[in-house]
């Protein structure tokens, strides 16, 4: 009889840490404050031109998202937001053409990268979504 408690005791410790542990990446890792700083408005964005799945980001060494997070290229600037197991805290992000900074290619031991600023936030994005971002961003700086 015991051992039937166990089950939704697991379920209901693994959602609480599983919630907990998405808190403290949002927090640390600086996604809290980059959406504060750049926050999502249908509006604002323009037309989607094109959308990426399963993207990496780095914001610091604690905000690593890697091959979790969607991006769509707007034609007013770039739309980042996690997978959906993800989205808890993380509220999507748009940052404008012009609000992106000192943009320059990069690599990372092995992977090609494109990193710029937007305002305090120094961002990495990896792989064939980076490269789309650059094209664009060099058509639209």
């Amino acid at each position: 009889m015991m051992y039937l408690l166990l089950i939704p005791l697991f379920l209901v410790g693994f959602i609480a840490l599983w919630v907990g542990i998405i808190f403290l990446i949002s927090y640390v890792g600086g996604w809290r404050q980059l959406a504060r700083d750049f926050p999502f408005r249908e509006q604002q964005a323009g037309t989607l031109l094109s959308s990426y799945s399963f993207c990496s980001l780095q914001l610091s060494w604690l905000g690593s998202y890697n091959n979790c997070m969607t991006l769509g290229i707007h034609q007013n600037g770039i739309r980042l937001q996690p997978l959906a197991f993800f989205q808890l805290f993380h509220p999507p992000v748009f940052i404008r053409w012009q609000d992106m900074q000192q943009a320059r290619p990069g690599t990372l031991v092995f992977y090609k990268t494109w990193k710029f600023r937007a305002g305090g936030h120094e961002l990495r994005l990896f792989g064939r979504a980076a490269k789309e971002v650059a094209t664009y961003y060099e058509q639209n700086h």
